[in-house]
């Protein structure tokens, strides 16, 4: 998934986050992309401070949950390919 947040616990939150200040420890991981469904992706594992700015407004300012946005990405590729 392109985006995913635990709260409490552990449990992964799949819908809209509540965004209030951001605090504490985090990880940031870049998995190699799927040269199957991203045949010109270029891997880049080093995040800028202004990319990781911009995905978290991206997904505060999203009308739906990042999960949400995930599959229906996620789906459109699998489509595409299929139609090749």
């Amino acid at each position: 998934t392109a985006f995913k947040m635990y709260g409490l616990g552990g449990a992964m939150v799949s819908s809209k986050p509540t965004w209030g200040k951001i605090h504490g420890s985090v990880v940031v991981v870049r998995l190699e992309p799927d040269l199957t469904l991203s045949p010109d992706a270029v891997h880049n594992p080093i995040f800028t401070k202004e990319e990781i700015y911009r995905t978290l407004v991206f997904f505060r300012d999203a009308e739906v949950s990042a999960h949400k946005i995930a599959v229906k990405r996620d789906c459109a590729r699998f489509m595409k390919d299929r139609r090749e």
